[in-house]
Protein backbone atom coordinates (compact mmCIF):
# COMPACT_ATOMS: atom_id res chain seq x y z
CA UNK A 1 0.00 0.00 0.00
CA UNK A 2 1.08 3.62 -0.69
CA UNK A 3 1.97 5.78 2.29
CA UNK A 4 -1.24 8.01 1.11
CA UNK A 5 -3.80 5.26 2.17
CA UNK A 6 -1.39 4.23 5.45
CA UNK A 7 -1.13 8.03 6.25
CA UNK A 8 -5.24 8.18 6.05
CA UNK A 9 -6.54 4.06 6.17
CA UNK A 10 -8.70 5.12 3.48
CA UNK A 11 -9.41 2.37 0.48
CA UNK A 12 -10.07 3.36 -3.03
CA UNK A 13 -11.50 1.09 -5.76
CA UNK A 14 -10.33 2.55 -9.37
CA UNK A 15 -12.14 1.73 -12.89
CA UNK A 16 -10.22 1.98 -16.18
CA UNK A 17 -13.08 2.27 -18.75
CA UNK A 18 -12.46 1.24 -22.07
CA UNK A 19 -14.65 2.48 -25.06
CA UNK A 20 -17.71 3.32 -23.68
CA UNK A 21 -21.11 4.00 -25.66
CA UNK A 22 -24.41 4.26 -26.22
CA UNK A 23 -27.64 6.01 -26.15
CA UNK A 24 -27.32 9.73 -26.03
CA UNK A 25 -23.33 10.47 -26.36
CA UNK A 26 -21.68 12.89 -28.59
CA UNK A 27 -20.64 12.61 -31.65
CA UNK A 28 -18.92 15.61 -32.22
CA UNK A 29 -15.74 17.33 -30.99
CA UNK A 30 -11.88 15.60 -30.80
CA UNK A 31 -12.67 13.31 -27.92
CA UNK A 32 -15.86 11.94 -29.37
CA UNK A 33 -15.75 7.80 -28.96
CA UNK A 34 -15.72 6.00 -32.39
CA UNK A 35 -18.86 4.60 -32.52
CA UNK A 36 -21.62 7.77 -32.31
CA UNK A 37 -18.96 9.63 -34.24
CA UNK A 38 -19.45 6.89 -37.25
CA UNK A 39 -22.80 6.53 -36.69
CA UNK A 40 -23.31 10.27 -37.28
CA UNK A 41 -21.17 9.81 -40.05
CA UNK A 42 -22.44 7.36 -41.89
CA UNK A 43 -26.00 8.67 -41.74
CA UNK A 44 -24.94 12.09 -43.17
CA UNK A 45 -23.72 10.04 -46.01
CA UNK A 46 -19.48 10.80 -45.15
CA UNK A 47 -17.07 8.65 -45.82
CA UNK A 48 -15.69 6.71 -42.39
CA UNK A 49 -11.34 6.94 -41.83
CA UNK A 50 -10.24 4.21 -40.77
CA UNK A 51 -6.27 4.83 -39.52
CA UNK A 52 -4.41 1.55 -41.05
CA UNK A 53 -5.18 -1.35 -42.07
CA UNK A 54 -8.47 -2.13 -39.87
CA UNK A 55 -7.18 -5.03 -38.45
CA UNK A 56 -6.50 -2.73 -34.75
CA UNK A 57 -8.41 -3.98 -32.54
CA UNK A 58 -10.21 -2.15 -29.77
CA UNK A 59 -12.49 -3.40 -26.78
CA UNK A 60 -15.80 -1.93 -25.91
CA UNK A 61 -18.59 -1.21 -23.19
CA UNK A 62 -21.80 -0.33 -22.67
CA UNK A 63 -22.53 2.39 -20.84
CA UNK A 64 -25.43 -0.18 -18.80
CA UNK A 65 -22.37 -2.28 -17.84
CA UNK A 66 -20.40 0.87 -17.04
CA UNK A 67 -23.20 2.06 -14.20
CA UNK A 68 -23.12 -2.03 -12.93
CA UNK A 69 -19.51 -1.85 -12.66
CA UNK A 70 -19.82 1.44 -10.85
CA UNK A 71 -22.49 0.25 -8.59
CA UNK A 72 -20.60 -2.93 -7.90
CA UNK A 73 -17.31 -1.05 -7.16
CA UNK A 74 -19.37 0.70 -3.92
CA UNK A 75 -20.44 -2.25 -2.52
CA UNK A 76 -17.17 -4.11 -2.88
CA UNK A 77 -15.70 -6.37 0.06
CA UNK A 78 -12.41 -5.01 1.59
CA UNK A 79 -10.07 -7.77 -0.55
CA UNK A 80 -11.60 -5.99 -3.57
CA UNK A 81 -10.05 -2.18 -2.40
CA UNK A 82 -7.11 -1.21 -3.46
CA UNK A 83 -7.00 -2.39 -6.92
CA UNK A 84 -7.91 -1.33 -10.53
CA UNK A 85 -10.24 -2.69 -12.52
CA UNK A 86 -10.70 -2.62 -16.60
CA UNK A 87 -14.05 -2.22 -17.36
CA UNK A 88 -14.97 -3.97 -21.01
CA UNK A 89 -16.47 -6.64 -22.51
CA UNK A 90 -12.80 -8.23 -22.60
CA UNK A 91 -12.96 -8.95 -25.93
CA UNK A 92 -12.02 -6.84 -28.70
CA UNK A 93 -13.32 -6.45 -32.20
CA UNK A 94 -11.34 -4.88 -35.30
CA UNK A 95 -12.02 -1.69 -36.83
CA UNK A 96 -12.73 -3.07 -40.21
CA UNK A 97 -15.62 -5.43 -38.76
CA UNK A 98 -16.63 -3.01 -36.19
CA UNK A 99 -17.66 -0.67 -39.41
CA UNK A 100 -19.05 -3.64 -41.24
CA UNK A 101 -21.15 -4.28 -38.43
CA UNK A 102 -22.63 -0.87 -38.08
CA UNK A 103 -22.64 -0.87 -41.29
CA UNK A 104 -25.15 -3.64 -41.60
CA UNK A 105 -27.54 -2.43 -38.38
CA UNK A 106 -27.88 1.34 -40.28
CA UNK A 107 -28.42 -0.62 -43.93
CA UNK A 108 -31.06 -2.66 -42.06
CA UNK A 109 -32.91 0.17 -40.53
CA UNK A 110 -32.60 3.04 -42.77
CA UNK A 111 -32.41 3.85 -46.40
CA UNK A 112 -29.18 5.04 -46.20
CA UNK A 113 -26.50 4.06 -48.99
CA UNK A 114 -23.15 2.90 -47.15
CA UNK A 115 -20.23 4.54 -47.75
CA UNK A 116 -17.22 2.50 -48.08
CA UNK A 117 -14.56 3.60 -45.40
CA UNK A 118 -11.33 5.42 -46.39
CA UNK A 119 -7.89 4.01 -45.25
CA UNK A 120 -5.04 6.21 -44.04
CA UNK A 121 -1.73 5.50 -43.04
CA UNK A 122 -1.62 4.28 -38.83
CA UNK A 123 -1.50 7.35 -36.87
CA UNK A 124 2.18 7.31 -34.96
CA UNK A 125 0.07 7.02 -31.36
CA UNK A 126 -2.20 4.13 -32.36
CA UNK A 127 -1.71 1.30 -30.68
CA UNK A 128 -2.15 -1.86 -32.58
CA UNK A 129 -4.04 -4.24 -29.80
CA UNK A 130 -6.30 -2.87 -26.82
CA UNK A 131 -8.61 -5.06 -25.23
CA UNK A 132 -8.67 -5.97 -21.56
CA UNK A 133 -8.70 -9.32 -19.44
CA UNK A 134 -11.62 -8.84 -16.86
CA UNK A 135 -11.03 -11.83 -15.19
CA UNK A 136 -10.40 -10.14 -12.14
CA UNK A 137 -13.60 -8.26 -12.16
CA UNK A 138 -15.16 -10.88 -12.06
CA UNK A 139 -13.50 -12.77 -8.99
CA UNK A 140 -13.33 -9.68 -6.68
CA UNK A 141 -16.48 -7.84 -8.12
CA UNK A 142 -18.80 -10.34 -8.81
CA UNK A 143 -18.91 -7.71 -12.90
CA UNK A 144 -19.97 -9.71 -15.68
CA UNK A 145 -20.92 -7.53 -18.64
CA UNK A 146 -24.67 -8.44 -19.70
CA UNK A 147 -24.57 -6.30 -22.89
CA UNK A 148 -23.09 -7.78 -26.23
CA UNK A 149 -21.79 -5.63 -28.45
CA UNK A 150 -23.74 -6.36 -31.10
CA UNK A 151 -27.05 -5.45 -28.46
CA UNK A 152 -25.54 -2.30 -27.44
CA UNK A 153 -24.74 -0.99 -31.22
CA UNK A 154 -27.69 -1.92 -31.90
CA UNK A 155 -29.67 -0.16 -28.97
CA UNK A 156 -27.40 3.18 -30.03
CA UNK A 157 -27.67 2.90 -33.45
CA UNK A 158 -31.72 2.97 -33.08
CA UNK A 159 -31.38 5.95 -30.44
CA UNK A 160 -29.96 8.40 -33.14
CA UNK A 161 -32.18 7.16 -35.48
CA UNK A 162 -35.41 7.47 -33.55
CA UNK A 163 -34.13 10.63 -31.48
CA UNK A 164 -31.69 12.75 -33.69
CA UNK A 165 -34.66 14.79 -35.93
CA UNK A 166 -32.42 14.94 -39.18
CA UNK A 167 -32.20 11.38 -39.11
CA UNK A 168 -35.68 10.09 -38.13
CA UNK A 169 -36.16 10.54 -41.39
CA UNK A 170 -33.98 7.89 -42.44
CA UNK A 171 -35.44 5.41 -40.18
CA UNK A 172 -37.79 2.40 -41.53
CA UNK A 173 -39.08 0.98 -38.21
CA UNK A 174 -35.47 0.02 -36.72
CA UNK A 175 -35.34 -4.22 -36.77
CA UNK A 176 -36.00 -5.33 -33.17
Amino acid sequence: MNSTLNCYNFSTIGLRYFNVFGEKQNFNGDYASVIPKWINQILNKKNITIYGDGLTIRDFIFVKDVVKANLLATIASKKAKNQVYKISLGSGISLKKLFKVLSSLIANSSSVKIKKPIFKKFRKSDIRYSAANIKKNQFFLGYYPTVRLREGLKKTVEYFLNNTPKFKAFNKNFIK
